[in-house]
């Protein structure tokens, strides 16, 4: 056994394990959502139904995650059904949450009656992996058309990829014709 700090990437490791069988798409640190919502694990289910799951290895590192204002009023809106027109109207504009929305964290790091009533604990422990302390709650039950906005983020991402490729290889050979007509050029 060794002493070495529990990481996200450990973590991550032991979700990706559990959840890869289980689910259509599974994604690390990716932007599906808007408002700069980065989730450390999306997972999109068979179903069609989102799950994040926000990895957290420290107790500072959670209780700055509620500093996300725009993400937890969503989830807030999303999940209370006094609040829900709000969600839906904020919808027809591309607002989306997660159907189900998870804090993962090292065992007895975080308590479940600490948490917003619209989300699930998962504890990991190192030799054990990942255990559901407690389930989270459907959000909402709308399906998004993930295949279309991951095909259009991920479009746009091999774009940008692509132009710093061409970037890349016109600089090289700016330096090759360069040193090949001064050869006292240095690099």
């Amino acid at each position: 056994m060794t002493d070495k700090p529990i990481d996200s990437f450990e973590i991550f490791n032991s979700l990706r394990s559990e959840q890869l069988d289980r689910c259509r798409y599974l994604m690390q640190n990716v932007f599906v959502y808007k408002w700069n919502w980065e989730s450390d694990l999306f997972v999109l289910k068979d179903s069609g139904f989102s799950w994040e799951f926000e990895i957290k290895v420290s107790r500072n590192d959670f209780r700055k995650d509620f500093t996300k204002l725009a993400k937890h009023r969503t989830l807030r809106e999303a999940f209370d059904k006094k609040l829900r027109e709000a969600f839906s109207a904020k919808t027809k504009n591309g607002a989306m949450c997660p159907n189900k929305f998870f804090y993962v964290a090292p065992k007895g790091m975080i308590r479940a009656d600490e948490l917003p009533e619209y989300a699930g604990l998962v504890e990991y422990e190192r030799g054990l992996g990942c255990q559901t302390k407690r389930d989270a709650p459907t959000i909402h039950r709308e399906v998004y058309d993930f295949d279309r906005i991951m095909v259009k983020k991920f479009y746009h991402r091999w774009l940008n990829t692509e132009a710093r490729f061409r970037e890349s290889d016109r600089m090289v050979m700016y330096l090759n014709e360069k040193k090949r007509n001064d050869p006292e050029a240095t690099e």
